[in-house]
């Protein structure tokens, strides 16, 4: 079996590959897979199982190297490619074992998500405490969520919750890159989640990308006004292309830019104490790859 040379924080590790042998040798079946998603897009990595190894160890060893020099304009291509690793170690692990999070400890995982927080990903602790090593010490978190937000990790599902009157869950290896609680400029409270999806190749000039989700609820708002302005900040119109979702007996308004190459889509709807919306935008390839991940998250918002 070959061997990797693989640093963490200064140390220098000997791991056998496969890397993810405690999970892979477990004697237990696997529990259903992030239950309400599909697994239908956890296939063809960006990156095949040796060049994840390697390139993990390379991103790894420069951030060691170069992180306290980077400012917040510098985290986010290094932030994107640490998720692009993240989400070829999960299809590899996924194609071995059935398993989307390791039933044991993932050596190369950890390392990944031991600076996902630090680039700014909440929730990256929650991750790495579940699947680092013995000898690897606990993290708390980095950042702070709003007052009555909550981000909880169970199985492989994040949970958000937030006392508003919102909840949601989606797979741990979303990006989850900002968490708002604000008031926009027509004066409605508002709280925003941004959330990146799995990986994809699309036809950008870099050809890869992740799609995007984001989560919109108003606290009492009443869903014309509440549509009308975030389909104006999209933008979307409400006589662009309609598309049944087939959840929740919910209809999106659908456009592309062909100057950008972004395909928008938004539904919103009234619930019990407000309105909400979800938007997802995403490059020609990842948008048509991501969407069945999209249509999952909006079935997985309920009321809280």
């Amino acid at each position: 079996m070959a061997q990797s040379t693989v640093f963490v924080k200064g140390a220098l590790l000997l791991a056998l590959l496969p890397i993810s042998i405690a999970a892979w040798a477990a004697d237990t079946p696997p529990p259903p897979p992030q239950v309400g998603y599909t697994t239908s897009t956890l296939h063809e990595p960006l990156f095949d199982f040796a060049e994840t190894a390697v390139h993990s160890v390379k991103l790894n060893n420069w951030l060691n190297e170069n992180f306290a020099s980077l400012d917040e304009a510098r985290k986010a291509p290094v932030r994107e490619r640490l998720y692009y690793l993240i989400d070829s170690q999960i299809k590899h692990n996924f194609a071995r074992t059935q398993r989307v999070l390791p039933a044991g400890s993932d050596l190369q995982l950890a390392i990944l998500f031991s600076w996902a927080e630090k680039l700014g990903v909440y929730g990256g602790n929650l991750v790495f405490n579940r699947v680092k090593t013995e000898t690897m010490e606990l993290e708390p978190p980095v950042l702070e969520l709003p007052p009555g937000i909550r981000l909880s990790l169970h199985g492989d599902l994040f949970e958000l919750q937030s006392d508003s009157g919102w909840q949601v869950t989606f797979p741990y290896y979303f990006m989850i890159g900002e968490v708002r609680d604000m008031t926009n400029n027509d004066g409605r409270r508002t709280q925003l989640i941004i959330i990146s999806t799995g990986a994809a190749k699309d036809t950008s000039k870099a050809g890869r990308s992740q799609a995007t989700l984001m989560l919109i609820f108003s606290p009492g708002a009443k869903l014309p006004d509440f549509k009308s302005f975030w389909q104006s900040q999209i933008p979307i119109r409400s006589e662009d292309e309609s598309l049944p979702l087939g959840v929740r007996g919910l209809t999106s308004q659908k456009n592309f830019d062909d100057k950008l190459n972004l395909h928008r889509e938004m539904v919103a709807w009234s619930t019990p104490k407000g309105a909400c919306a979800v938007v997802y935008l995403g490059n020609d390839g990842t948008y048509q790859w991501n969407r069945p991940h999209f249509i999952d998250f909006v079935n997985a918002v309920r009321p809280n």
